[in-house]
């Protein structure tokens, strides 16, 4: 017989707060950053200023690609503590429902 599979609903809500938490707190520090190069931006010039530019939006592309995946994993953590959820109590409706 196979092993029972304990899966605590509560746990996975709460990882699923701190994926948000750590994203939130991963967008200001990118943010702070950017700000930061943003306002020595115009002390640098020529060919300095255009390769800070073209990092600042390959910065962008980057951070925005995380957060998407970031997103996602939130997104499957829900739906798989979700489907789990349902399925369980459907299991457990079945169960009751046989006559002893």
């Amino acid at each position: 017989m196979a092993d029972k599979l304990h899966v605590d609903l509560t746990a996975l809500r709460i990882g699923s707060h701190h994926i948000n938490g750590a994203a939130d707190d991963a967008a200001v520090d990118f943010i702070v950053h950017e700000d930061g190069i943003a306002d020595a931006a115009p002390g640098w010039i020529g060919e300095s200023a255009n390769a800070l530019d073209k990092l600042l939006a390959r910065w962008e592309v980057k951070h925005a690609g995380h957060k998407r995946n970031l997103a996602a994993l939130n997104n499957g953590i829900i739906t798989a503590g979700s489907a789990y959820a349902a399925k369980e109590e459907t299991s457990a409706q079945a169960l009751r429902s046989i006559d002893p």
